[in-house]
């Protein structure tokens, strides 16, 4: 049996390079994160030097857990507060129940003053709680159905009823937006923008969020909305005439709406349809996004967006206790989504 005096928590550098891309496909499999260059774009690291944003637990010469962060700018009613995103915590399977999850939270928690979770599993949450985490009233999600068929693969399995035609799903998909007057365009003629075409316009969004939040600006986009390698893709932007807006991610399965401000149903139908255009030339099943305010809740399903059942878990520690949040203006891309 393992005790505390076996298990060493550091911050992750070039001399665990290659343990590390050994933790990482004993128990993701994917290359990528055990790539250093992708390690330092994802967790905002400079150049060289040792990691301020991954933490490995080693066991001798294994790697056998890891916690990351995600750096981010809160803006906390007119403050700017460095503040980071938890992600990506795993612990080998045979060494779980020893306490070395507690032990990579308490290190971070130990070096930062105010953290977030998003998106925890049920034994995270609970470990969440009994580490003092205080949850936050997160915003709906909403998804927009573009491929029926594939949609409720995702959602469902692969259950008997998908043997159905082919025909049954276009038939079904050309109801649902005929019903909500949903236009097509032809891909080729849409004017799609990169995000700092429209940054002034997304700038003006920003400033009228009341509620805590994250800073999305140039630094911000800089580094998450040019697209680096093979690792992510450009953010790109579309606009109307009355300046509403979306930035969109291209996801794995989804397209994310990652930013947005649509000032009129007009505009809503014309951004949808050119959206639903977009998703079906890179064959993605749904658009999705996060509601975080009440007034766009109604012009959104009316148009046909669809909620999941539930909201957006989001829970943060703070060590310092001005810092108190009932709420969070959050957004698909705040922390490590689609990363």
């Amino acid at each position: 049996m393992l005790n505390k005096n076996q298990i060493k928590i550091v911050n992750y550098s070039e001399i665990y390079t290659v343990i590390h891309k050994e933790f990482t496909q004993r128990n993701w499999g994917k290359k990528r994160r055990g790539d250093i260059e992708y390690l330092r774009f994802k967790h905002r690291e400079r150049k060289i030097g040792i990691f301020e944003n991954l933490i490995i637990a080693l066991v001798g010469d294994r790697v056998v857990g890891q916690i990351g962060l995600i750096p981010n700018r809160l803006i906390y009613f007119n403050q700017e507060v460095n503040s980071y995103w938890l992600c990506d915590l795993m612990v080998e399977k045979e060494y779980r129940k020893l306490g070395i999850a507690i032990e990579l939270y308490k290190y971070v928690m130990k070096k930062k003053q105010l953290l977030f979770g998003s998106y925890p599993s049920p034994n995270s949450e609970i470990l969440l709680k009994l580490l003092k985490f205080k949850k936050v009233k997160g915003p709906k999600l909403l998804f927009y159905p573009v491929d029926f068929k594939a949609l409720l693969k995702f959602k469902f399995g692969n259950l008997l009823w998908f043997h159905l035609p082919s025909i049954f799903y276009k038939i079904s998909e050309f109801i649902y937006q005929k019903y909500y007057k949903i236009n097509y365009y032809d891909f080729k003629k849409l004017k799609l923008f990169n995000w700092n075409e429209l940054y002034h316009i997304h700038l003006e969004s920003q400033n009228k969020i009341k509620k805590p939040h994250m800073l999305h600006d140039k630094n911000f986009l800089n580094w998450r909305g040019n697209g680096y390698k093979n690792f992510t893709r450009t953010i790109k932007g579309l606009k109307s005439k009355d300046d509403s807006y979306v930035y969109y991610d291209i996801g794995t399965d989804c397209l994310y709406i990652v930013d947005f401000d649509i000032k009129s149903k007009n505009s809503a139908s014309i951004i949808l349809g050119s959206l639903v255009s977009i998703a079906k030339k890179h064959k993605k099943n749904r658009l999705q996004l996060t509601l975080n305010t009440l007034d766009q809740k109604v012009m959104l399903k009316d148009f046909g967006w669809l909620e999941f059942a539930n909201p957006v878990t989001i829970y943060y520690h703070t060590s310092k206790l001005e810092y108190k949040l009932n709420d969070l203006h959050f957004t698909l891309y705040d922390s490590d989504g689609n990363l």
